[in-house]
């Protein structure tokens, strides 16, 4: 099977006929799949892909599709790297693919191996719809050699009346030929009286209550109105969330309108609108979809805008041919006094092991998004996340020349910050303020892990503090930036002297030798510690090295004598 990757909206709009064939023929498909939904989705979405599989030559139709959208996101430690998430996610109420039904299984092999071809650390199957058995089949093609599976559990609620609520659970009223017969024989008792109270008060004139749809003078309005209203209600919990809903919200509902999905009922009180539904229509699935719905939480009491609404869109729906009326995410016990079923639509997980993208780099169709995050560390005055971020783009297109440009920048000013905290604490250092010298040493650190120097001097101060261990670590960092560096490699044996590791010690200070063989030092340390073996005489040919290379150094000279006089007393007592 031939997977095609597209990208563009003129290349989708080429698929309207296909698509809706595909999706009148999935009994999977469902409203946030249908090609009116994602193409106004898309059109504002990030980096995104259609991927669009055909089990014949170019000239045949595809036979499944699988909508995708490609996030850039940051880590503190490791940087950039990417995620995978299924188009719509945390929008739309359900995610997935479309298949026509004898292609499917083929279908989600062709797709997992092409995802195999994205640069990701995760893939997000968030709020997906598709059988057990195939969902089961996609997870197969990531083995867990090097792919983690998990299920995200999503956050608890618990309502202001005690219900405990799992938002996996997925409710949906399946509709009877009439409204009588819903009532009769899915309502129980209480229920059914409530629901035809209801009804009835909308036909009462002194209570002033009545219901407006949309039309084309009335959209912009009435969008406003389920705007407030939804806000009203549920906005201020929590904020950033609402103004994502709200935004999405009025960028996808007209469009909704135009195409002839949109049902959205407004309950008016008093010449006052107290309550507004979003309900979204499926003709190819029979399906009504609620979607968002807000109230005015100072209304009065009086009325019940929720029952009134849910009554009149049920009725209603029945009245249009529909089967389903979708109830959404969450077992709340007012949907199931509609005598509703449920399902479980579950959000998962696929991602590496080695907690980095496949393959090790950004995806390279997403260095737009991540030369942004770099802008937006830059201009929060965070050089170290900017210049990381640059780092990981040119590593992926190393001619990408905004990268260049603001990583060369940054570079320099960054330079001359962390040779300014390594300058000041070898200051400290030198009239003994160790903290001060630790503070600006861990300091440059932070902004350049990397530096050399830093990683270095703040190992020679935990060496003096005595906690060789971590000094252990920041040189095995040192050796992981300068391999090749003699002045790591001694310092690297002197911690590993504290660690009373000698073996190793000394296979460190002959790597240092090897790569400087004029370093006094390490000729000088390599005799003290083959004097512990008691490897005498090589240490004394150490020490004379260490003294031809430099005659002044006093340590290798006393060094050297306490040898001597040690074998000469060992020579006497023979």
């Amino acid at each position: 099977m031939h997977v095609d990757a597209l990208s563009s909206l003129v290349e989708l709009d080429a698929l309207k006929q296909n698509w809706n064939e595909v999706f009148a023929a999935d009994p999977d498909g469902h409203y946030f799949l249908s090609w009116h939904w994602l193409r106004r989705w898309l059109e504002k979405a990030g980096p995104w892909r259609v991927l669009a599989a055909r089990s014949g030559d170019a000239s045949e139709g595809y036979v499944a599709f699988l909508p995708i959208q490609l996030r850039t996101e940051f880590d503190e430690t490791r940087g950039l790297f990417n995620t995978i998430g299924l188009a719509g996610a945390h929008f739309s109420a359900y995610c997935g693919m479309l298949a026509l039904p004898a292609h499917a299984d083929e279908a989600v092999d062709a797709f997992s191996t092409h995802l195999k071809g994205f640069a990701w650390r995760h893939l997000a199957l968030d709020d997906i719809v598709m059988p057990r058995e195939r969902l089961q089949r996609l997870f197969s093609a990531f083995p867990a050699e090097t792919f983690r599976h998990a299920k995200i559990k999503r956050a608890e609620h618990i309502t202001d009346a005690g219900e405990d609520i799992d938002h996996d659970t997925y409710v949906y009223v399946p509709l009877p030929g009439d409204y009588e017969a819903l009532l009769n024989e899915r309502l129980g008792s209480r229920t059914r009286y409530h629901a035809r109270r209801a009804m009835r008060e909308l036909q009462m004139p002194e209570r002033e209550l009545f219901i407006s749809l949309p039309t084309t003078e009335t959209l912009a309005r009435d969008i406003d109105i389920l705007c407030s209203l939804w806000w009203g209600q549920w906005g201020p919990q929590r904020p950033a969330y609402g103004r994502f809903i709200i935004e999405n919200t009025r960028h996808m509902l007209p469009a909704c309108f135009a195409d002839g999905s949109l049902h959205m009922p407004i309950l008016w009180h008093r010449g006052k609108a107290i309550a507004a539904f979003v309900l979204f229509l499926d003709p190819s699935h029979r399906t009504v979809v609620a979607f968002l719905s807000g109230r005015d939480m100072t209304a009065d009491r009086s009325v019940s805008p929720g029952l009134i609404l849910h009554c009149h869109s049920l009725r209603w729906a029945i009245e249009n041919g529909y089967e389903i009326y979708d109830l959404g995410t969450g077992d709340y016990s007012y949907k199931d006094a509609f005598g509703a079923e449920h399902r479980q639509v579950e959000r998962f997980r696929i991602s590496t092991h080695s907690g980095q993208n496949l393959g090790g780099r950004l995806d390279p169709r997403t260095l737009d998004a991540a030369f942004s995050k770099a802008a937006v560390f830059d201009r929060a005055g965070r050089m170290d996340a900017a210049a990381l971020c640059c780092r990981q783009i040119l590593a992926t297109d190393p001619a990408y020349q905004p990268a260049l440009e603001l990583g060369q920048r940054l570079e320099q000013s960054l330079r001359q910050r962390v040779d300014g905290l390594v300058a000041a604490a070898l200051s400290h250092l030198r009239s003994g303020a160790l903290a001060a010298a630790e503070a600006d040493l861990r300091d440059a650190l932070d902004f350049d892990p990397h530096c050399l120097p830093a990683l270095l001097s703040l190992a020679a101060l935990l060496m003096q503090k005595n906690a060789p261990d971590d000094a252990a670590a920041l040189l095995g960092r040192a050796l992981a930036v300068a391999p090749s560096s003699a002045a790591v490699h001694l310092q690297h044996g002197n911690v590993l002297i504290m660690q009373s590791r000698l073996d190793e010690a000394l296979q460190s200070y002959d790597k240092a030798i090897a790569l400087d063989g004029t370093n006094a030092v390490a000729f000088s340390n390599r005799g003290t510690l083959l004097r512990k073996l008691r490897r005498l005489d090589e240490a004394e040919e150490s020490y004379r090295q260490a003294l031809a290379l430099d005659p002044a150094n006093e340590q290798a000279a006393r060094n050297l004598g306490r040898l001597q006089s040690e074998a000469g007393g060992a020579l006497d007592g023979a």
